[in-house]
């Protein structure tokens, strides 16, 4: 075999075995070097003998998948209807019981723009929550930001 043959039998080799694990590629590539007495036979030796072990292993995966996402609860088909977040709350309001969960609320925070006090309150210095007024201020009316020259460190 030349050089060039040796080349091109690698790559054919490379993209043959493309789809195999490298782990996998290392138990069958062992078995290759005990069978295989001629390079043309070293390819087949591979994906016989690693084959059924990738089989194996993407059928575990799929198990896998398959327990990590169960399928959604099978609609009623009786005509009843599965008890919605609404219905829920009624019926434990009716029934005086308490969420064992506490209920989420999501703070929008105020229904205006933040002033300076709002600033200041979080911790941040005066001048700079000035400055990020006016920014935020020029931003939503369209009129030229100060300079920051006027900003101090």
């Amino acid at each position: 075999m030349t050089q060039d043959d040796r080349v091109e039998w690698l790559a054919a080799a490379a993209d043959a075995l493309r789809e195999y694990p490298a782990d996998l590629l290392r138990i069958g590539i062992a078995e290759a070097r005990k069978r295989a007495d001629h390079p043309s036979k070293i390819i087949p030796a591979v994906v016989g003998h690693v084959e059924e072990l990738l089989i194996a292993r993407r059928r575990e995966l799929q198990r896998a998948r398959d327990a990590a996402s169960p399928p959604a609860p099978a609609l009623p088909t009786d005509g009843s209807r599965h008890c919605s977040a609404e219905d829920a709350r009624e019926i434990l309001e009716r029934y005086g019981f308490k969420s064992s969960v506490p209920a989420t609320t999501v703070e929008r925070g105020p229904r205006r723009l933040p002033t300076v006090d709002d600033y200041v309150a979080l911790g941040v210095s005066r001048d700079v929550a000035e400055k990020a007024v006016a920014d935020r201020r020029a931003r939503c009316d369209g009129s030229p930001a100060p300079s920051n020259s006027s900003h101090r460190s």
